[in-house]
């Protein structure tokens, strides 16, 4: 049997190759485009085994040092997505964001859109043909790299680009490349096309912006769906240089042009553009907008506010959830409120100018009827003061916290009122008369009295429980009043503030004889009913005169209480009150509204359901009580009736001011209501120094109300508070027929 010599055998396979090599030549100049294809083609089979061998074996990915990556992952991965604010009317008040990405759904119109087009001219010219490789780029970087001495050009497709930011690190090296093209043959057949290419276009990173939907906004003020092509190829054309533009001024725009010219040559080339198109791309003038931060904080007070009350969702950073945060404020309302409280500092400083630094005014507007927060302002400066003046800032309460107090003893009453007619109606044989009794509406303020006289309370309760020393409370000199009034109504002492009448209406709340037990039953009357109003706060004291650590951890009562000496914040306090102006109905005081996912998904903010915490006929005494600090002329917020404020229509108040040992003010406090608004202010120093003699909440707190009204219009001269529907309460069943 005759056989080729080795020499001859070398010689066929050296020739036939060399007419292999030949004819691929020939074909790549006369059929450049099938050449490309078929070289694809080829590619994307030569995946396919590999990738079928290596999900079999592991061979490959071990030899390459890859760890087990599940690509599945990815079709779920989310990246990073700011979230932003919006007020009531849908205005951005700010964001969180660690990269500015806007998320877009990958729909058919977006895909044939000119910026997809552009990416894949200038990245990926093959993307729909090859399997994660592209062969034919791979031989032509080859080529560039050789000539070059180093590795200039990596022909990496779209998939690996993806592959490479996603799982492996951004050196240079063949190994590195070999990993790229084994992962990217693992996406290639985990996602579809067109989830890789989605994932894509909201990853990629373009010089400030992350996604083409957030470039098209920052350089063109348009969605990317809606680029013309010249505006879609120069934002394609900066992907391989992202800051290009952003950074290299006049030159850098020079060169992003020339890049835009470049893509839509190739987009030309590959039939995405006519002739016509090409040429009126090509001498289209573009004057793109250089980035800006997208996200600016109109109202930094309020985006940290929201990311207290929301931080973490499902264990993503809001920096990274993608969320639309609406808010209930309303612009005009956080406007007037805002320039209210500026105003009234600078008044202030005008007196005290060396507190520039120090002073602080924090307040909030709230919907009586549904909770929602309108207007907030939690301080001054965010970035010299990030603490908020209105749920951390926990300062006494003064005055502004009497309304609980009496909100209780009116209570009491009511409670005495009913407990009567019932007694009544069991000593009497007359049915109509005990059924009469219940037809005559129950006022709890008529006959409701206060004894305004000095009044001597425990001071301390000691380790032991007894009594250690009393205080006695007494009232501030009042200018052309009497200091003391003796018996007096309950509206002119809740008017005019008295200190010791508000003391002894605390004593008013219990039945007990024994003096200990009393005004331990008296103040764990006042401290239920502002829990049960909306105060989270610790009411009660340390027992400073504990003898081991076990009894100094404990809280004893706090009898001053009644007249504020608790520590509060301003939203507990406006929680509180809200029932008060309500009709006893309580909703939640709430900031945000809801929560938009990037899928357009809303969910509701969860918030408590509105409750009724008050009968309606202490609601309505504590209304009228309240609306009398502002129509008595001895009321402390009688100036908000001058002819300059407003003369007439629904309002009430109430005026704080907590004081030091020195009786020198600390804290202002003004809270205010209209027929459709509940207003909380607070004025302080903020390192809990005096504010100065004569500085009171009617000085400096009401003023702020007064601005914010008076700006939007918020009492209509007309208006009047309507009395809360009061139910019929029913006479017993029967009666007992007393025996004569």
């Amino acid at each position: 049997m005759n056989q080729t010599p080795a020499r001859s055998r070398t010689f066929i396979y050296t020739r036939n190759s060399l007419l292999c090599i030949g004819l691929v030549l020939i074909l790549h100049v006369a059929f450049p485009a099938t050449t490309a294809l078929l070289y694809r083609t080829t590619a994307a089979g030569i995946a396919q085994v590999l990738y079928s061998f290596d999900i079999r074996t592991g061979l490959l990915s071990r030899s390459l040092g890859l760890t087990a990556v599940d690509t599945h992952a990815l079709r779920t991965r989310a990246l990073p997505v700011p979230s932003r604010i919006y007020d009531a009317e849908g205005n951005q008040l700010g964001c969180f964001a660690t990269e500015y990405r806007v998320a877009t759904p990958f729909t058919k119109e977006f895909a044939q859109s000119p910026i997809v087009h552009a990416v894949l001219a200038s990245e990926d010219t093959g993307f729909y043909q090859h399997g994660g490789v592209d062969s034919y780029a791979i031989m032509r970087a080859m080529v560039s790299n050789t000539v070059g001495g180093r590795i200039e050009s990596g022909a990496s497709t779209i998939t690996m680009q993806l592959a490479k930011n996603f799982y492996l690190t951004p050196e240079k090296s063949y190994l590195r490349k070999a990993r790229e093209m084994m992962l990217a043959i693992h996406i290639e057949h985990t996602l579809t096309k067109e989830e890789i290419l989605a994932l894509y276009l909201k990853f990629v990173y373009l010089g400030g912006p992350y996604g083409v939907e957030a470039a098209a906004q920052s350089h063109f003020g348009k969605h990317a769906i809606d680029l013309r092509p010249a505006e879609a190829a120069f934002i394609a054309g900066i992907i391989n240089y992202p800051n290009i533009f952003q950074l290299h001024g006049a030159e850098g725009m020079a060169r992003a042009l020339l890049r835009k010219d470049r893509v839509l040559a190739r987009m030309h080339a590959h039939g995405m553009l006519s002739d016509e198109a090409y040429e009126e791309a090509l001498h289209e003038v573009l004057t793109p907008a250089r980035f800006k931060r997208a996200c600016k904080d109109h109202e930094p007070f309020v985006r940290l506010e929201v990311n207290r009350q929301l931080g973490v969702q499902g264990k993503i950073r809001l920096a990274e959830a993608g969320l639309a945060i609406r808010t209930t404020l309303r612009e005009p309302h956080q406007r007037a409120l805002t320039e209210a409280c500026e105003k009234a500092l600078a008044s202030y400083l005008t007196r005290h100018p060396e507190r520039a630094k120090t002073v602080r005014c924090a307040a909030m507007s709230i919907e009586s009827k549904s909770g929602n927060v309108v207007a907030l302002v939690p301080g001054q400066d965010a970035k010299r003061d990030q603490w908020s003046g209105v749920t951390q800032s926990h300062r006494q309460a003064g005055s502004s916290f009497k309304p609980i107090l009496y909100a209780a003893f009116l209570e009491k009453r009511l409670a005495g009122i009913l407990k009567a007619r019932e007694r009544f109606c069991e000593e009497v044989d007359n049915r109509d008369a005990c059924v009469a009794q219940y037809d005559v509406p129950i006022d709890v303020l008529d006959g409701c009295t206060a004894l305004d006289a000095p009044i001597a309370v425990p001071k301390i309760v000691g380790w032991k429980n007894r009594i250690v020393r009393r205080h006695t409370v007494k009232n501030y000199p009042y200018e052309a009043r009497p200091r003391y009034r003796g018996e007096i109504s309950c509206a002119l002492a809740l008017a005019e503030s008295r200190n010791a009448a508000a003391m002894w209406v605390l004593g008013a709340l219990s039945d007990e004889e024994v003096e200990l037990a009393h005004w331990e039953e008296s103040e764990a009357s006042l401290v239920a009913m502002a829990l049960r109003l909306g105060i989270t706060s610790e009411l009660r004291h340390y027992n400073t005169t504990g003898k081991t650590a076990e009894d100094r951890a404990q809280r004893l009562p706090n009898y001053t209480l009644a007249i504020g000496s608790a520590e509060v914040t301003l939203w507990e306090m406006a929680q509180a009150t809200l029932p008060l102006v309500n009709g006893g109905i309580a909703p939640q005081v709430s900031l945000i509204a809801s929560l938009e996912d990037e899928r357009g998904n809303t969910f509701a903010f969860e918030r408590g359901a509105p409750k009724r915490v008050l009968a309606p006929e202490v609601a309505w005494g504590m209304q009228r009580l309240l609306a009398g600090v502002v129509d008595d002329p001895l009321g402390t917020a009688y100036s908000l009736r001058r002819k300059d404020n407003f003369p007439t229509g629904a309002l009430c108040g109430k005026t704080g001011t907590a004081t030091n040992a020195d009786a020198s003010s600390t804290d202002n406090w003004f809270i205010g209501c209209t027929a459709d608004y509940l207003v909380v202010v607070r004025v302080n120093d903020s390192s809990k120094l005096s504010l100065g003699k004569k500085e009171t909440g009617g000085r400096n707190a009401l003023p702020v109300f007064v601005h914010y009204a008076k700006t939007l219009h918020l009492v209509d001269p007309k208006s009047t508070f309507a009395p809360p529907v009061i139910p019929r309460r029913e006479a017993p069943e029967s009666t007992r027929i007393v025996l004569k």
